[in-house]
């Protein structure tokens, strides 16, 4: 099977090594422009490059949920990608962790459905070269005022909707194991890091090549209260707090 045969969603020919990935579409846009990019294509995915730091960079939106980041990385790598940071909103899950923090991960809980990648047993852990990137960047960096960093494990899960335990099938089961996640200093819960994480991994034993995912987070509500939060101030900080994000990963990928 020949390489365009591999790709069915994304309309390029090639991409570069680093990309920065977003799951909304209008986010996709605001970094294109950021980098003074040109969008090559807007169909299922939007897809950008333009350049940070006279380095070339590729913005790509990856939609909700594993199915679709799946989707993306893997043709992405086909396409010649390497490097990947994720830089998306999440629920605060851990009580150090508040709205508009930024979180890097360093690993994440497989609740995803992640297990049709590879099996369970296999860690899906962010690239340790990534993470000190995205750390040693973020060093210094204007968060808005309020806003602290965290670096640790996050939660990945399929259903969105887990976030409110009187949407799921077992209230009193849902709380508790929100409640475990939090003993354990899971930091906050979102729907793709798992994926990214465990995709890099086996598409880098399958192209024989070297594969990296990190990512960071910024809460902009709390599991189990409102998965947006409604107040006008932590908005504000949580929209700051990811333009802050943006720009760490922006220079992780291309200093």
């Amino acid at each position: 099977m020949d390489q365009k045969k591999r790709v069915y969603h994304i309309n390029a020919k090639r991409v570069t090594e680093n990309v920065i990935l977003c799951g909304r579409r209008s986010r996709a846009f605001g970094i294109i422009k950021r980098v003074k990019g040109r969008v090559l294509s807007d169909e299922d995915y939007v897809l950008g490059i333009g350049k940070n730091e006279g380095k070339e960079v590729a913005v790509c939106s990856h939609g909700i949920g594993g199915p679709s980041i799946a989707i993306v990385v893997r043709e992405l790598a086909e396409l010649g990608a390497r490097r990947f940071v994720r830089v998306g909103s999440s629920g605060a899950l851990h009580p150090s962790v508040n709205v508009g923090d930024v979180v890097i991960a360093t690993g994440a809980v497989r609740d995803d459905g992640s297990e049709y990648i590879a099996p369970i047993e296999l860690p899906a852990i962010a690239s340790p070269g990534l993470v000190d990137a995205l750390v040693e960047m973020s060093k210094g960096v204007a968060l808005p005022k309020g806003s602290k960093l965290h670096v640790g494990l996050v939660h990945s899960k399929y259903d969105f909707f887990s976030e409110l335990p009187e949407l799921t099938l077992d209230e009193q089961a849902t709380r508790k194991g929100w409640e475990r996640l939090r003993n354990l200093r899971v930091l906050c819960s979102e729907m793709e890091c798992g994926v990214l994480f465990v995709s890099c991994i086996v598409l880098s034993q399958r192209m024989k090549a070297h594969i990296e995912a990190g990512a960071l987070l910024v809460p902009v509500g709390r599991v189990e209260e409102e998965p947006y939060t409604s107040n006008a101030d932590l908005r504000k900080k949580a929209e700051g707090a990811m333009d802050a994000a943006i720009g760490v990963a922006l220079d992780a990928l291309t200093k």
